[in-house]
């Protein structure tokens, strides 16, 4: 087991940018999203749902792979490949609202499900790989330090709300 003192700060910030992160990527996508099936809402329904389903497989599966490694070098990836896999998924989206058969058809509704199935699928398997390996980070599992994990990422939820509704308004002009 790591030493308490060296494990809280960097447990601490993952959850802490889980919050931020996760909030973040779900607005910018589920944007996406929603302008490239010309605000059909039931693709936005469908991400969430999708989320979660990549997010739960990602915390189950993907720990086992990478905990008796390194966790600490397993949380920097995470952090390191988030934003890097949530840019490569808007440019993706983007490229895909222009492949359609005529400009202005809103896609198929099978295209649209596959669409929404796989285009969240890497960043949630990281979200959840980071979440898992901060939790078995923690020193005991107990229920106050599982608190104020939670707490710590609603925070980082809080702090990611406020981050995006500042953003300039103007945030679709590089179109």
């Amino acid at each position: 087991m790591i030493a308490t003192e060296n494990i809280l700060f960097p447990t601490g910030f993952s959850f802490f940018t889980l919050g931020a992160t996760t909030l973040i990527a779900q607005a910018l996508i589920i944007r996406e999203l929603l302008f490239s099936f010309y605000g059909n809402e039931i693709f936005a329904g469908l991400v969430l749902t999708f989320w979660l389903l990549w997010v739960a497989l990602g915390s189950f599966f993907l720990p086992g792979f990478f905990f008796n490694k390194s966790p600490l070098k397993t949380l920097t990836a995470c952090l390191v490949l988030i934003p890097l896999i949530l840019l490569c998924q808007i440019v993706f989206i983007r490229f895909l609202a222009g492949q359609g058969e005529f400009p202005g058809l809103m896609p198929d509704l099978f295209s649209g499900l596959i669409a929404v199935f796989f285009i969240p699928a890497p960043l949630c398997l990281i979200l959840g790989l980071q979440f898992a390996i901060a939790c078995r980070l923690l020193p005991v599992a107990s229920a106050g330090l599982i608190n104020k994990a939670y707490l710590i990422e609603t925070l980082g939820f809080i702090f990611g709300g406020g981050i995006f509704s500042i953003r300039p308004s103007s945030a679709r002009c590089c179109r």
